[in-house]
């Protein structure tokens, strides 16, 4: 590691571009910060808060796989951080488009729909077999 960082508050700091690569960072606070262009390449982040933070272009590749974070929206680990980043315009390894999804705000709805949809057509189909006219 490059360098530990352990309880530092850069709330509301422009660190556009800095550089945190292959750093431990934990219990640090980057809320509301600007971190457009900063790289962590190799970091590993463990509880670290990124609640609205600029992250447009900040460079989440190669870090950790049990990063963990703080976001306005919970806690998040492993792949659901990546998505996170990516989901706020970070780079970062290839993550499934599930994990960047679920951070867009209507994902919450949009599940629900789905799920509604897919148990519709279960109970059309138990209706249609119980008629027997599925078979």
């Amino acid at each position: 590691m490059n360098s530990s960082m352990t309880d530092i508050d850069f709330s509301r700091s422009n660190l556009e571009g800095a550089n945190f690569n292959s750093s431990l960072l934990e219990g640090v606070s980057f809320k509301g910060a600007n971190l457009s262009g900063s790289s962590f390449q190799g970091a590993l982040l463990i509880e670290v808060d990124f609640t609205d933070a600029n992250l447009s272009d900040t460079d989440f590749r190669n870090i950790a796989d049990h990063t963990g974070i703080r976001t306005s929206t919970g806690v998040h680990n492993g792949e659901d951080a990546l998505g996170y980043f990516a989901f706020k315009g970070g780079l970062t390894d290839k993550v499934k488009a599930i994990a960047i999804c679920k951070h867009h705000p209507h994902y919450s709805m949009a599940e629900k729909i789905a799920r509604k949809l897919s148990e519709q057509t279960a109970r059309q189909i138990r209706g249609l077999t119980q008629r027997g006219s599925a078979n």
